[in-house]
């Protein structure tokens, strides 16, 4: 039986009156931005009439058709009765309870937007409503039994209506019928225009409010939709205890294509808040979140800080991570479905409508193994390391992780967590969860000697495997960690102080420590260990690591035999191939102690480094016979004989020549000076110490050569001069000194003669014809029968023949310029007479004018000129004598003061009939002043 419409009308009039009616429900019509918004409005509707059903069985579709002037509304929900009548026909009543969708009492006047009399045709209910509140009864429609019709006549001047309706159809799309669990199809068509219907199949029950939804959908010249929705579900209840309706999850699905039967999460395009419908509210989730919210009157928003809102919100929150915790036992909760939690702090500041769901989720990650990992399972973020490279998290297992990190569980986050492919998440689990990022470079020093000595042989090779090509990015770690695998399964350091601690394999056994072959058995992990400095074993490492050791000892016992045998091995080794080996024997062998040597002096024996010890040629061991503190290599060995071992001790320090050796220069003042002078820098602001040297053994030697004979002290003389040949043969740079300094901005540097040189020139160790060792100044050079050196003829100034020559033609013998030389009290007495008294002029006689053809006055003079000829220096009257004054150059050889010289001789030709003019300007005074002695006599 129909209601009693007048009845109803008769009550709202009281209630509102007829234009309060008409402002009120125009004000109700208006709260909607979107005037298709109403198609939600009947859709909602429907869904409660169809809930209203219980367990109805009959169709559950909504139809809409459309036509020019209509639009209509079909379903088979519970029909209509005067309390719905009277709920349409109100402004704020509604029949519907807090489980509903809707419970102002408003959505239905939305369709107002287009039509001015809407119609309800449901079970004895036949009515339109005038002026939004006014019921007023229409002839009952022809339709079903239990059919609901509302039919929407359009404003005939509303031109757009039918347009905006159709699009508003279009919008619908599948995912409509998502969370109304009564509406199974919607279907819509316009009257000679497009169509469409979406159809919900029936959810796949997967757990406990748990299901997998599809959706199917088709509209005019578009292609079939087909959605999959994973949906969790839990009740809501009130403060009271009362149900109120459920909170949904949807994740959207897709069929994963390499494994069949297998899902996927996939991104939304948005994911708005749901009541049921829609609404504005923008959630910046990944997957769809529904519940009975509080709205605003308009049905599109909610009110942020209500507290039933924020109830439900963290309802929500818990049954994300209950969906967490099934996604992850049915392998869903991949990387795709973790892009889809909310990790970005930014998105969900403290405070924002969801900031709860991220922080549940963060709670979660932190307390429940979660997180994916790279084995297929799952763990805690305590329990999770991030490793940079896949051969990182294929190398080491979960086990051998927890080990290396002393935690116990530990395992590899998913490969796909990495900067290239998931950067967000990579950074959510490194700044929120704080969970380490493993580089080989952090990896390694945690490689213990317990943790390798633990593993396998093959695992060991793997790793060998993998760190192969990252040597110089860890070549501070591999240096100190104890990688090499010996033959008994210990692990050293691959070196320690510069040198290896095992060996690779090779096809000769030795006594070498020496790697397991199993992790030494590809190419790739040989040339690995090769650059940590593991190579095989050859005679260089033998003697460096197995003979070496015993001679640097504090105490050697080793006999003749086994000392033979090891120079043996050694010079075996020295003749390797390998420039390195070699180089790195050598050096080995320098700072080694394993040459026998005989002390000169007393005859003892020793063993000594090469460079402590001259070679036992002839030459030197008649040199250094009986002198003492010199070391040389003993020849009573056998082994040390023949040119091969002799080359190797030279290339190891050892010397066949004099070795000049560091002496504190004794230049003085005044001779510094001079060389100054001469370099064209006389004053100096600042200066170096000059470099000098001096001659291993010369001083020894020097001070032997009074004590022997006089034929063995020549002997001995002429040995030091071949020596000296010798050592000028490999070049002259021995016999030169320096000294720098400068005067502000202007530097010099010159060369003197060394310290030996000048010693050589003051001390008396040359034989002169009487057998007695005199200065080398003191005796012409010709006169010893040694071998012409004309470098070293510069150097040690001998006795120039001219002097002699000129004493001749005097008529003074010769030894008496050697007496004059030895006594300087005479040659200055002899000086002081001549000034005092000048010597008488004599007439050249006849037969001396005969005799050589030219006038002579008898002077020594003119018989230098005779000896000279054109040749003859100009030596002004007056000339001071060389060799008489403090000038640097004073050489040995001027007479004078019987001065040996201490300066720097520059190289004039002395000796050999050949002299200077200085030299001649030397020696004239000296042989004048003698001829005019004898005169007086």
């Amino acid at each position: 039986m129909a209601s009693n419409y007048e009845a109803i009308c008769e009550e709202n009039r009281e209630s509102y009156g007829t234009k309060g009616a008409q402002k009120s429900g125009k004000l109700a019509a208006g709260l909607y931005d979107d005037r298709t918004h109403f198609i939600f409005e009947l859709l909602q509707n429907a869904e409660d009439a169809l809930g209203r059903r219980g367990e109805w069985r009959g169709s559950r579709k909504v139809a809409f058709t459309l036509n020019s002037t209509r639009l209509m509304l079909s379903h088979f929900g519970k029909p209509f009765d005067e309390a719905d009548v009277r709920s349409v026909c109100d402004i704020a009543e509604s029949t519907k309870n807090e489980s509903s969708i809707g419970r102002f009492g408003l959505g239905f006047k939305s369709v107002y937007t287009v039509t001015d009399l809407p119609e309800i045709h449901s079970g004895d209910e036949d009515f339109a409503i005038e002026n939004y509140v006014f019921p007023k009864r229409l002839p009952r429609s022809a339709r079903a039994a239990d059919e609901t019709q509302i039919i929407l006549p359009l404003k005939p001047e509303d031109t757009s209506a039918a347009s905006n309706i159709t699009a508003g159809f279009r919008h619908l799309g599948p995912d409509t019928l998502l969370f109304l669990p009564h509406i199974e199809e919607i279907n819509w068509n316009v009257e000679g225009g497009p169509s469409g219907f979406y159809l919900r199949n029936a959810s796949e029950v997967l757990g406990p409010n748990v299901h997998r939804v599809t959706v199917i959908g088709q509209e005019s010249g578009q292609p079939e939709v087909d959605q999959n929705w994973l949906v969790f579900r839990r009740n809501a209840f009130s403060a009271e205890g009362k149900r109120v309706g459920r909170v949904e999850i949807a994740f959207s699905l897709v069929a994963d294509k390499l494994i069949p039967g297998r899902w996927a999460v996939q991104p939304l395009a948005r994911s708005s808040l749901v009541v049921f419908f829609p609404t504005v509210v923008e959630s910046r989730l990944g997957f769809l979140v529904q519940g009975p919210y509080r709205t605003t009157p308009s049905r599109d928003n909610i009110p942020p800080g209500d507290p039933w809102n924020q109830h439900l919100v963290m309802e929500t929150s818990s049954l994300l991570v209950e969906a967490m915790r099934w996604m992850r036992d049915n392998e869903i909760l991949d990387l795709a479905a973790l892009r889809r939690l909310p990790l970005d702090r930014e998105k969900f500041p403290k405070g924002s409508r969801f900031a709860p769901m991220f922080d549940a989720v963060r709670q979660a990650f932190q307390d429940e193994a979660l997180l994916p990992t790279f084995d297929g399972g799952h763990v805690t973020a305590q329990q999770a390391k991030l490793a940079r490279t896949q051969e990182l998290r294929e190398l080491f297992s979960p086990d051998q992780v927890a080990a290396l990190f002393g935690t116990e569980v530990a395992a590899w986050l998913s490969g796909d967590i990495t900067q290239d492919k998931a950067p967000e998440i990579r950074q959510y689990l490194m700044r929120e969860l704080d969970i380490d990022e493993i580089t080989p470079t952090k990896l390694v020093p945690n490689l213990t000697k317990a943790f390798l000595e633990a593993q396998s042989d093959e695992w060991v090779l793997r790793l060998y495997e993998f760190l192969s090509g990252q040597e110089k990015a860890l070549r501070r770690h591999l240096d100190t960690v104890p990688l090499i695998r010996l033959d008994d399964g210990t692990h050293v350091v691959a070196r320690e102080n510069g040198k290896a601690k095992a060996f690779l394999p090779s096809a000769i056994a030795t006594s070498f420590p020496t790697m397991r072959r199993a992790v030494c058995a590809t190419p790739e992990v040989r040339l690995f260990l090769i650059s940590l400095g593991i190579t095989e074993p050859d005679p260089v490492d033998d003697v460096i690591w197995n003979l070496l050791p015993k001679y640097q000892q504090p105490e050697l016992d080793v006999d003749d035999d086994t000392y033979a045998a090891d120079i043996e091995r050694i010079r075996a080794a020295f003749s390797t191939d390998s420039t390195a080996q070699k180089e790195k024997l050598r050096s080995a062998l320098r700072d080694t102690t394993f040459v026998m040597v005989v002390d000169t002096g007393d005859g003892k024996t020793h063993v000594a480094k090469p460079s402590e010890a001259y070679i036992a040629t002839d030459r030197l061991q008649q040199l250094f016979a009986g002198v003492p503190d010199i070391l040389i290599v003993d020849n009573e060995y056998d082994c040390l004989r023949g040119e091969e071992i002799r080359d190797l001790l030279v290339s190891c320090g050892a010397s066949r020549y004099l070795i000049p050796e560091a002496a504190p220069s004794r230049l003085g003042h005044s001779e510094k000076a001079q060389i100054r002078r001469e370099a064209g820098l006389e004053r100096a602001s600042w200066e170096n110490p000059p470099e000098d040297f001096t001659l291993r053994g010369l001083t020894a030697l020097l001070e032997l050569l009074p004590k022997l004979q006089p034929k063995d002290a020549a002997a001995r003389a002429k040995v030091l001069w071949e020596a000296l040949a010798d050592l000028e043969a490999r070049g002259t740079a021995a016999f030169y000194c320096s000294y720098k300094w400068g005067y502000f901005h202007e530097t010099k540097t010159a060369g003197f003669d060394a310290a030996f040189v000048r010693t050589l020139n003051q001390v008396a160790w040359v034989p002169s014809t009487d057998g007695e060792l005199v200065p080398p100044g003191l005796v012409v050079f010709d006169t010893l029968g040694w071998k012409p050196n004309p470098f070293l003829q510069t150097k040690i100034t001998f006795k120039p023949p001219i002097i002699d020559q000129l004493a001749k033609e005097a008529g003074i013998d010769p030894a008496i310029l050697d007496l004059l030389r030895r006594d300087p009290t005479i040659v200055a007495e002899l000086t002081s007479r001549l000034s005092a008294s000048p010597a008488p002029q004599t007439e050249p006689s006849a037969e001396s004018e005969q005799e050589t053809g030219e006038p002579s006055d008898g002077d020594v003079y003119d018989g230098a000129k005779d000896l000279y000829g054109d040749d003859m220096p100009d030596i002004p009257p007056g000339t001071p004598d060389p060799d008489g004054g403090d000038g640097v150059n004073t050489g040995a050889g001027g007479g004078g003061h019987g001065r040996t010289g201490t300066g720097t001789s520059r190289g004039g030709n002395q000796g050999n009939g050949v002299v200077t003019a200085a030299q001649a300007a030397t020696a004239l005074p000296e042989t004048r002043a003698v001829a005019r002695a004898a005169g007086k006599e």
